[in-house]
């Protein structure tokens, strides 16, 4: 991972360790958008993330939370495991930061990474005519990860939730 982690009490190495492990182990995300009125929505995504710490995932941009942050990029998201069990060691993360629509270049580094991660998606992408991939609603979005908070039981220590600047490298 390229993205590093800014913390005063923990080296990115360790937290870098620990946000890879979560996201590697977890498939689906929570996102929490909030419309031009205030209110609140949550929707679920399969997703795949890059080097950078940046999340990328297929949604219909006719859905409540795509018009959402089209107008308000601000995001947060949660990645955990739902079959933890009370009383064990626990860990997730929350990530902070922006979403967006994917340009045509994004995209296409997006859907192979997506399916490198879900056969099943290239398969269907596979299938279908080119005619068939223009008409869809379906894009890629990716959110920009600017901070996370990570809880990992195992590695941070017990009840400990580390918050952290995420500095990413760009190239270009």
């Amino acid at each position: 991972m390229t993205a590093t982690f800014k913390n005063s009490d923990y080296s990115s190495e360790k937290l870098s360790k620990s946000v890879l492990a979560i996201i590697k182990e977890t498939f689906l995300c929570s996102m929490a958008t909030v419309d031009p009125n205030g209110g609140s929505h949550i929707n679920t995504a399969f997703f795949c993330f890059d080097e950078n710490l940046d999340l990328y995932f297929v949604s219909d941009w006719r859905t409540k939370h795509c018009k959402n942050f089209s107008k308000r990029p601000t995001v947060a998201m949660t990645i955990f495991n739902s079959h933890q069990k009370w009383g064990q060691s626990l860990r997730g993360i929350q990530l902070f930061g922006e979403c967006f629509a994917t340009d045509a270049e994004e995209a296409r580094k997006a859907e192979g990474i997506y399916g490198a991660r879900f056969p099943g998606y290239a398969k269907y992408r596979k299938s279908m005519s080119e005619k068939e991939r223009q008409q869809s609603p379906h894009h890629f979005f990716a959110f920009r990860t600017k901070s996370v908070k990570v809880f990992d039981e195992d590695n941070l220590g017990e009840e400990n939730f580390v918050l952290a600047k995420v500095i990413k490298e760009r190239n270009g």
